[in-house]
């Protein structure tokens, strides 16, 4: 990525990157013919119980325009919880039809990105000064890329 801007396709990608490196696609590929599946893609991280505020307002100003607008998105969650350390926990649980459409997402949300936040524009500045900060919180995260046959799901 040319920019340090964080959008949920971005993250997906680097999900992407490792589901290559770890897990045959032919596999799971096999199992997409075999049966209806999704694929649900969930970030990890965490953040200072005082400093989820700031993380909360990232999410909503720059993750959530795109995300929801994103047609390869069939749902996007932003979850926190309190409990179990002196860390809020932070999820970001994204669904997919497949992983071609996770793919095309990434490419769909860097376009909107640079459509919203064109080079050289206040909004840009803005915008690439508040990814610093996220990424302050979102630096060791941990990203899983999951496969859901739909005769498990509800």
């Amino acid at each position: 990525m040319h920019r340090r801007r964080l959008s949920q396709g971005a993250i997906t990608a680097t999900a992407l990157t490792l589901l290559f490196g770890v897990m045959p696609s032919q596999a799971f590929a096999q199992e997409e013919m075999e049966a209806e599946t999704r694929v649900i893609t969930m970030t990890t991280f965490h953040v200072p119980f005082n400093d989820m505020e700031k993380v909360t307002e990232y999410v909503e100003t720059y993750i959530m325009p795109p995300t929801q607008a994103d047609p390869n998105v069939l749902s996007f969650r932003f979850a926190t919880h309190t409990w179990g350390n002196a860390k809020m926990n932070a999820w970001m649980i994204t669904e997919y039809e497949s992983l071609t459409a996770m793919e095309t997402s990434n490419d769909w949300q860097n376009e909107w990105f640079e459509t919203n936040y064109p080079e050289g524009s206040p909004q840009r500045a803005e915008a690439d000064a508040a990814s610093e900060m996220f990424l302050v919180f979102f630096d060791g995260h941990q990203d899983n890329i999951l496969g859901v046959t739909m005769t498990h799901a509800k």
